[in-house]
This record gives structure tokens, C-alpha cells and sequence, in this order.
């Protein structure tokens, strides 16, 4: 998913509106926080899409993909 984002030029939009450009006008930053919400949207399946249906922005759908498939511990098991 953040891959997306990156090819699109919308990574910034994972931080939210402090993760943009202060130079940006309001409406720029608008514009490029619906674009990456979304962008990240219409690359989901059903499975997740029900999942982050009623995130509102990127960042929530962000936290929300993070905890639920972010590897929770870096302990592997190796036989």
C-alpha cells in the first residue's frame, strides 16, 4: 500500500495534513489527502474494504491496516 502511495507522490498523506508542505495552500492539501484516501480505497478487496469502510482518512486507514496485518512481534520460529 505504500508502494501506491509512493508511485503516486501521495506518501506524505500517510502523516496526515502535518506531513505536508507548509507551503501548500488548504485546498492542495485537500486535494492530495482525497487522492490518497482514495487511491488507497480503490485497491482494496471486499476483505478489507469492510474492514476500513468507515475510516475517514488516510491515516486512520493507515493505523487501522496496521493493526490488524502488521506482524505484532518480530519473534520467528525456526525448526
Amino acid at each position: 500500500m505504500r508502494a501506491l502511495l509512493v508511485h503516486h507522490g501521495l506518501e506524505q498523506a500517510l502523516e496526515g495534513e502535518k506531513g505536508l508542505p507548509t507551503t501548500m495552500s488548504e485546498r492542495e492539501k485537500k486535494k492530495v489527502l482525497n487522492k490518497a484516501h482514495s487511491a488507497l480505497i480503490l485497491s482494496f478487496g471486499d476483505k478489507v474494504l469492510r474492514e476500513v469502510s468507515k475510516e475517514k482518512s488516510t491515516v486512520t486507514i493507515w493505523n487501522k491496516l496496521e493493526n490488524l496485518y502488521m506482524t505484532k512481534s518480530l519473534a520467528i520460529g525456526y525448526t
